[in-house]
């Protein structure tokens, strides 16, 4: 199963920044399938959980807790498996 790492969707020497959809960090290879209309909407999903957890508990959006973030992902529907991994 695909996976996109939380790393490819934080800038090298970024803490507080996200970035989803065709900005995200990837190989030529990889690119081709993330940067379909669905992979993009669930990478943008994922971004908006890291970052209002990081603004909720008060810390760096590459310090929340993974499992927080697919905890709430799964409590709003998303398919949790194909968007975000520990780093």
């Amino acid at each position: 199963m695909a996976t996109i790492p939380r790393r490819a969707m934080l800038p090298k020497g970024s803490a507080n920044f996200v970035v989803a959809g065709r900005s995200v960090c990837s190989d030529r290879e990889a690119n081709s399938a993330l940067r379909v209309q669905a992979s993009c909407m669930a990478m943008g999903q994922a971004a908006g959980v890291m970052a209002a957890l990081a603004v909720r508990n008060s810390m760096r959006v590459s310090d929340v807790p993974i499992d927080e973030i697919r905890t709430t992902l799964k409590a709003h529907g998303a398919v949790v498996e194909m968007l975000v991994h520990a780093p």
